[in-house]
């Protein structure tokens, strides 16, 4: 099945399901969630965007190269903002800076990095204001102001007693 089949097909299920006001469809694929906003208008759409290769290494031309591809992101992303073609961005964690969260945020949008599941990058995330995010090891999507285990989206687990589990 084409690819904009499948998410008109997957608009139509979480209709069915009553789950549009609490759902976001985010892909790569732009010509997807224009089908899919054609299909669902209600339905929150987010860009997936992910690190180029070798951007984010150390030498002046990585780091250069870098700076560029994540501007161009961000106006990207802030153009269709505006236009409501997309509701959020969802960026690969490398590529987030404090000039990306508040250009989506004062273009009107929502930012959920991933896969983000060092605790040093979640208290990075956080502090720059993004929506939410989501690591490899939880249960989704983590909206940072909530306090969990290590930050990786998971609530630490109490074992039982010794006593209690031998019952």
């Amino acid at each position: 099945m084409e690819r904009g089949a499948r998410g008109r097909h997957r608009s139509i299920h979480v209709r069915a399901a009553g789950l549009v006001d609490r759902s976001l469809i985010s892909t790569r694929h732009f010509p997807s969630l224009e089908r899919i906003r054609a299909a669902e208008p209600a339905l929150r759409l987010g860009w997936t965007v992910a690190d180029a290769i070798g951007f984010s290494a150390t030498p002046v031309p990585s780091w250069t190269l870098g700076r560029i591809h994540r501007a161009m992101i961000t106006a990207g992303a802030t153009s269709r903002l505006e236009a409501g073609a997309i509701d959020a961005l969802v960026p690969q964690w490398p590529l987030v800076t404090a000039r990306m969260v508040a250009a989506v945020k004062d273009a009107g949008g929502e930012i959920y990095p991933w896969t983000v599941d060092n605790p040093a990058e979640i208290l990075r995330l956080a502090e720059l204001g993004v929506t939410a995010f989501c690591g490899s090891r939880g249960a989704g999507w983590v909206r940072p102001a909530r306090r969990r285990c290590g930050g990786h989206g998971h609530r630490a687990r109490r074992r039982p007693p010794t006593a209690a589990r031998n019952a």
